[in-house]
């Protein structure tokens, strides 16, 4: 069975979060199953926008997703964690398009096919409405890759 790492790529401030955050409401709400949820650390657990670490089953596939992608974090090194130990069919992350998390990324990545998927982007940076309306499109995007990629 072919495994796929897609790694959300973006600038600084610029939805890669968000629209993961959207994508994982999205696979809640067509009943995937989700086996492993947490936070990347307490105070994130407080705010609306926490980044998380999330394992989803749907039909014996595993998916991981990982919103946060930020330099200087642990994340990267908690999916090569979780990957010594299980086989995901997809990993989903963010990371910044050049630099240390793309490095890191792309070594998770081996033996996956890698993906680098763009999110939409607006020139207005404040213009709250859209940028949900772009970072939501953009997990719709992913959402059918997702049911591409596992024939489901």
């Amino acid at each position: 069975m072919n495994k796929y790492f897609i790694c959300l790529n973006a600038d600084e401030d610029s939805g890669k979060s968000a629209t993961l955050l959207c994508l994982i409401r999205m696979l809640e709400a067509q009943n995937f199953d989700k086996l492993e949820a947490f936070p990347h650390n307490e105070t994130e657990a407080q705010e609306y926008k926490a980044d998380r670490t999330v394992v989803f089953q749907m039909n014996n596939h595993l998916i991981l997703i990982q919103s946060q992608g930020d330099p200087g974090t642990r994340v990267f090194e908690d999916t090569e964690a979780f990957l010594t130990k299980n086989e995901p069919q997809i990993v989903i992350c963010a990371a910044r398009p050049q630099g240390e998390t793309m490095e890191k990324a792309k070594a998770n990545a081996r033996g996956y096919n890698f993906i680098r998927f763009g999110n939409y982007k607006s020139e207005q940076p404040n213009n709250y409405l859209l940028n949900n309306q772009l970072n939501r499109l953009s997990a719709e995007s992913l959402l059918t890759m997702i049911h591409s990629l596992l024939n489901i």
